[in-house]
């Protein structure tokens, strides 16, 4: 199945749930030399294989002890010690690659975008099936692709930047919802994050044909670089009727982006040759994934909603537009990415901010962008924030957690962020 594993020494880099996977996966296949898992911090109990960690890592690297490296997602494409691994002849390759190469005969639809993929890629697969098709939804979703058997019709991933960086295959259908700046630190700067997202447009990878793309045209930043490409694009567009699209009376997904996720859907299962009436009854159903407009519900009167998903000023914006006329009383800030909060400040006028906290991490600069039309406070930490909150709502003004920055300042991942606003609406 795969011929680089024979007798070949291999160095698995991050020991997340991708990492641990791959250990699993070729842990079973067998036939190699041996098997090294590198990370940060020790480990211990490893099943067949040993553990280098810390500053041993990049020496590791340097004495090219590795046949093969089979890099997490999380560690950046251009590391210095990633760097040295490829000047020393290894062979650098991803789970995600290593998926694809196992499964040639997979018919696949991969969806990205800056925001909206986890959304579009469920609700593709919701739909798919509502359609009759065998289909298995996986990737950046939080199913690991190596666990995973292709289905026998369609196989729906989700991929990141991250993971679309340095993929060396080429998926039947590639679905683009938007571009905007992220994860400028992993990628050096905002083009070449732009160009590792659309990776699959700039080249054929190792099948023959260029995949179908499907594109939001609303976005100017994808319409740019979509004109190199020179396969089939599609595009959809939420406000274009001429499509057949519209807004079902199924559709119970609030804001206007998830209309536009929907439009995504709608424009792949179009190409796949259903009906139109067909794909709108499929989307019954299908409610909205958590830490995505999660209301969390209504005490003394006051809507507390859980964004923590939106890590951009322009999904925060969404969420704002989402609640247009109500009174806002909106969480925000994080771990700082160089993201520009100046347009975002301006496009909040018009809508009813009560006030925002900005809880830490670049909480100087952000304030400081939002400038002095908006009132606003910094807070020490999610539960200061919530019981200021409290103190200044009253009925009918709704309470909004959309950080429109990641969550590492002081949470794992978004998802805890998001439990904890859960847990603080339900107890303040």
């Amino acid at each position: 199945m795969h011929s680089w594993i024979k007798d070949a020494r291999i160095a698995v880099w991050g020991y997340g749930r991708e990492g641990q996977a791959v250990h699993q996966y070729i842990n079973d296949i067998g036939g190699y030399e041996s098997l090294v898992i590198l990370t940060p911090e020790p480990l211990e109990g490893l099943s067949g294989a040993v553990n280098i960690h810390g500053d041993d890592v990049f020496a590791a690297m340097k004495s090219g002890q590795f046949d093969v490296l089979v890099k997490s997602p999380g560690i950046s494409l251009y590391d210095p010690a990633l760097i040295v691994a490829q000047s020393k002849d290894m062979m650098v390759t991803s789970a995600t690659n290593i998926w694809f190469e196992a499964n040639p005969q997979a018919r696949t639809i991969v969806v990205t975008g800056t925001k909206g993929k986890s959304t579009t890629a469920s609700m593709l697969f919701h739909v798919l099936k509502a359609l009759g098709q065998d289909a298995v939804l996986g990737g950046n979703i939080g199913v690991p692709l190596l666990g995973l058997t292709p289905g026998r019709d369609l196989t729906v991933i989700e991929l990141s930047s991250y993971q679309l960086a340095d993929l060396k295959f080429t998926p039947d259908i590639f679905v683009a919802l938007n571009l905007f700046p992220e994860h400028v630190p992993w990628h050096g700067s905002v083009e070449q994050y732009y160009r590792d997202k659309m990776s699959p447009l700039f080249s054929g990878g190792d099948r023959a044909e260029l995949p179908l793309v499907i594109a939001g045209y609303e976005n100017a930043t994808l319409r740019r670089y979509a004109d190199e490409y020179r396969g089939e694009i599609i595009w959809f567009d939420a406000n274009d009727q001429s499509t057949g699209f519209k807004a079902p009376d199924n559709f119970t997904l609030k804001g206007s982006h998830n209309l536009s996720n929907f439009a995504a859907v709608f424009t792949v299962c179009q190409a796949l040759g259903y009906a139109d009436d067909d794909i709108f009854a499929a989307v019954d159903g299908f409610c909205s994934l958590p830490h995505r407009l999660e209301e969390a519900g209504i005490y003394d009167g006051v809507l507390y909603v859980n964004d923590s998903i939106s890590t951009t000023p322009q999904s925060t914006l969404e969420a704002v537009r989402s609640y247009q006329g109500r009174p806002l009383i909106l969480i925000m800030g994080g771990t700082d990415r160089g993201q520009d909060y100046v347009d975002f400040s301006a496009a909040l006028d018009g809508h009813r901010i009560k006030h925002i906290y900005v809880l830490p991490g670049h909480a100087e600069r952000l304030s400081a962008q939002l400038g002095n039309m908006i009132s606003c406070s910094h807070a020490q930490t999610l539960e200061d924030a919530m019981g200021k909150a409290k103190e200044i709502a009253i009925e009918g003004d709704v309470v909004l957690l959309s950080p429109a920055a990641p969550s590492f300042t002081q949470f794992k991942n978004f998802e805890e962020r998001g439990h904890l606003f859960m847990q603080f609406a339900k107890t303040l």
